[in-house]
């Protein structure tokens, strides 16, 4: 009786491997050809560019205090990347990191958890490149990068 039912159970497991392995070929197979069909924000700069001409330049391990529901500190783990052109705007990027990094923190600090919480990746994106701008403006230099992208948002 045991075997009978480890047996079930066996093939069981296999007609549902099998059935997933199925779905997701036919499901690759159908939805590869719709992913050019509409571009994202955080991806407009990389379209009609090649792999050699693209540079990145890392912000990493931005930490940022948010406020808490009961006034206790959360935090926000934020690692982004910029996207350049050329080694030259790779190296100016690289040389204005402490104004973007300062820059970023000024918009987030201090800022409700939930809120920031209940942003998209789109939308934080969006309101990082504002501010960006508005910080290379008040420098007085001209953008050396073309994109943001968040690599990494973990919440605390």
């Amino acid at each position: 009786m045991n075997i009978k039912i480890i047996l079930s159970a066996v093939v069981l497991a296999l007609c549902v491997a099998a059935g997933s392995a199925a779905l997701t070929l036919f499901g690759l197979q159908h939805m590869g050809n719709k992913h050019d069909q509409s571009a994202s924000t955080t991806g407009d700069a990389l379209q009609n560019r090649t792999a050699d001409s693209v540079e990145f330049v890392e912000i990493a391990n931005l930490i940022v205090t948010l406020k808490g529901n009961n006034g206790e500190p959360r935090y926000l783990l934020l690692e982004q990347a910029l996207i350049t052109t050329n080694p030259e705007d790779a190296r100016r990027t690289q040389t204005l990191l402490p104004a973007l990094r300062g820059a970023a923190v000024g918009l987030l600090n201090g800022l409700p958890y939930t809120d920031v919480r209940g942003m998209s990746v789109e939308e934080l994106t969006q309101k990082l490149t504002t501010r960006y701008d508005e910080q290379l403006q008040q420098l007085n230099t001209s953008k050396p990068f073309e994109d943001v992208i968040i690599s990494k948002m973990v919440f605390q």
